[in-house]
């Protein structure tokens, strides 16, 4: 029985699973819980409007992230596992991405703002909001894409600084911006000047993909597969979505936004249980994805060393 035991803990699949999910729980509970400790300071620092502004600010960057990155977080991570050790086509496959993603962006923010010409404001956004989404969603998507990219090469310490570095980076400046003026797009511009940064760490961390980036010669059917695998998963995450703007939209339309603020201000707090209950399942979660991705790689070099 003791040799089992001490087999299981000698396990370098389960070493591997538990040191990555333990960076990715420290940067859960961090980033959760400066996000949990800034609603309070929000809603007593501004009006419940104002408030609002905040709720739909997040809501609509999420939803226009969503369209933005079609699902290739999900689809590349199986074209990646395949090709753990090709540098050139995983440089092409990170770079492709997130280049498609940011033209996309402009493209629909473009698109967006040129409303402006013939309406004041769009679900009660004006401009200035607006062009802060297209900036908030643009260092996003980097620090997306690139967070999933170090995942997927199972770089859990990275992955896990660079998300926690651009959230706390982001709300630390917006809460000191919010002392020196009291309105919601003090703290908003925070959160871009986090996102900013942190999406320079991002392309500093990925600056040797970055380099030796090069159009292949069948980049056509490597993006062509990309998107076959990716594109299935988006209806399932706008549908998410679309859930929480159709709420934003009803309460918008039937009552206001005082009471889109009340409803926003309700919402956020009761988050609260599902932190601390994705905080013991979240681990558990990582875990196993790092035992399997790992193992995965792992079988592979095996086989290849021995094949040679």
């Amino acid at each position: 029985m003791k040799a089992k035991i001490k087999n299981i803990f000698n396990n370098d699949l389960l070493k591997k699973g538990a040191s990555d999910s333990s960076y990715y729980m420290i940067a859960n509970i961090g980033s959760k819980a400066l996000g949990f400790l800034v609603i309070p300071i929000l809603a007593r620092s501004v009006s419940v409007e104002d408030f609002a502004n905040y709720d739909l600010f997040l809501i609509i960057s999420g939803f226009i992230q969503v369209l933005v990155t079609l699902g290739i977080d999900s689809g590349i991570a199986i074209l990646m596992a395949e090709s753990k050790d090709d540098h050139q086509k995983l440089s092409f496959y990170y770079v492709s991405t997130l280049l498609i993603s940011v033209v996309f962006l402009l493209g629909l923010m473009l698109i967006l703002n040129s409303l402006f010409f013939f309406v004041d404001e769009l679900f009660l956004l004006n401009q200035e909001y607006w062009i802060l989404i297209g900036l908030y969603v643009l260092f996003s998507v980097i620090t997306y894409h690139t967070f999933n990219f170090l995942r997927w090469q199972t770089k859990a310490k990275q992955a896990a600084f660079l998300n926690l570095f651009t959230y706390i980076g982001g709300a630390v400046i917006g809460i000191v911006l919010l002392y020196f003026q009291k309105e919601v797009i003090s703290y908003i511009y925070g959160l871009i000047i986090g996102g900013f940064l942190g999406s320079l760490v991002a392309l500093y961390i990925s600056r040797e993909y970055i380099k030796s980036f090069k159009i292949l010669d069948n980049a056509k059917e490597l993006l062509r597969e990309l998107f076959k695998l990716s594109l299935p998963f988006v209806p399932n995450y706008i549908g998410n979505n679309l859930m929480q703007m159709a709420d934003r939209v009803v309460i918008l339309i039937l009552f206001g936004k005082y009471e889109l603020g009340l409803f926003a201000i309700i919402v956020r707090l009761a988050q609260i249980p599902q932190f601390f209950a994705g905080t013991i399942t979240s681990p558990i979660n990582n875990l196993n994805y790092s035992i399997i991705l790992y193992g995965k790689n792992r079988c592979k070099k095996i086989i290849t060393q021995r094949v040679v």
